[in-house]
């Protein structure tokens, strides 16, 4: 019978807790790409919302997993070279979205031979909002639960437009 002091043992349990907390952690990684996710987030409101938002969210998200990432102010982003809804979702980021947002206000169109205006980028940032936010919350609360409740990087994403000038977001006009 090995007596150990009760700091010791406090310091292991502690230790052991910690463990299982981090292999909880390492169980729960999403490893959903971002077009699964828009998949998953389209059939939830193709059930619960309406028929037209379902088309008009299937329509923006296709457009935003279907953009090829490539550089933005200088930095090359996760899944640089590849659409963006093969990245893993956790990777996503503000960037990608305001890379694609900058992308959109100054490609033309193949359909109108013009760039979108402020109405549709508005409508982009508020589907992919929609649709990370509902990923991240947990499934007991009528989300997806298929983020980690933290991976919100869209939550301060502006619903304004982009800027010619700047390529910054606003949502003053």
């Amino acid at each position: 019978d090995r007596q150990v002091p009760y700091a010791e043992a406090r310091k292991k349990f502690g230790a052991y807790l910690a463990s299982c907390k981090y292999e909880q952690q390492q169980a729960r990684l999403p490893v959903l790409s971002v077009a699964e996710i828009a998949d998953r987030h389209l059939a939830f409101v193709k059930n619960e919302r309406s028929d037209a938002l379902y088309k008009q969210r299937k329509c923006l998200l296709n457009g935003l997993c279907n953009h090829v990432v490539d550089l933005y102010r200088d930095r090359q982003l996760a899944g640089h070279g590849q659409k963006l809804g093969m990245l893993r979702g956790e990777r996503l980021s503000r960037s990608h979205v305001e890379q694609y947002l900058q992308t959109r206000r100054e490609t033309p169109s193949k359909k109108t031979g013009k760039p979108v205006g402020d109405k549709m980028l508005r409508g982009i940032v508020v589907s992919a909002k929609a649709c990370w936010n509902w990923a991240a919350d947990e499934a007991e609360d009528g989300g997806g639960g298929l983020l980690l409740p933290g991976h919100r990087p869209l939550r301060k994403l502006p619903r304004g437009f982009v800027d010619r000038k700047s390529t910054r977001l606003n949502s003053s006009h």
